[in-house]
């Protein structure tokens, strides 16, 4: 008897440090949002599996919060920002939805060391409210239009509670002095976070 309860314990014991590990997941890939050159900076990159646009009206999949701070000298123009699911990387004019896909198009201006405080829903400089949400580049189908085949991207993804994340959040942006008539420049953020 006295056999039965030392390793009765001991198992005990090893049962709750394998629940507790299941619980927290320490294996899993830590949460982060860091871009690829310096000058901006994403924090607390969360993925809401479904939410309401800002203006309360609409269901929306893969609603993306997180803190966008400019760290850069210079004060910037924030024109469009884009999330996708995987690398793809957009290219091209920022208007064309062929190679932006489901981007948020807008004029936000951020000085040194100022941020949005959530990119799920923060308003423009007109004071209009808008919300950055996820698509799947992968799930894309392909559509012909004039001859040409074009990709037609969901304007939602599919995604389930507690489920790892992986893909990308781009921003184009000028320089507050730059030409109106520059291209912005791009750069993307490699995104992994947890749905919830």
């Amino acid at each position: 008897m006295e056999y039965l309860m030392t390793y009765g314990w001991a198992l005990l014991v090893i049962v709750i440090v394998i629940a507790v590990l299941i619980y927290i997941n320490p294996f899993r890939a830590p949460e982060q949002c860091v871009f690829d050159q310096a000058g901006f900076l994403c924090q607390k990159p969360i993925l809401q599996v479904s939410g309401l646009a800002p203006d309360g009206s609409t269901k929306v999949a893969g609603l993306f919060h997180a803190t966008l701070v400019n760290g850069d000298r210079k004060t910037i123009v924030i024109e469009a920002i884009s999330c996708v699911k995987g690398r793809t990387s957009p290219d091209g004019e920022i208007t064309n939805t062929d190679s932006w896909p489901d981007y948020t198009l807008v004029k936000r201006t951020l000085g040194y060391q100022e941020q949005i405080d959530d990119l799920g829903n923060f308003l423009d400089d007109s004071g209009n409210s808008n919300y950055v949400s996820c698509v799947d580049l992968d799930a894309a189908t392909p559509k012909t239009s004039g001859g040409y085949a074009k990709l037609s991207y969901p304007a939602s993804i599919t995604l389930r509670p507690n489920e790892d994340f992986s893909g990308r959040l781009y921003v184009a942006y000028k320089y507050s002095d730059d030409p109106s008539t520059m291209p912005p420049k791009i750069v993307g953020a490699n995104l992994v976070t947890r749905t919830q």
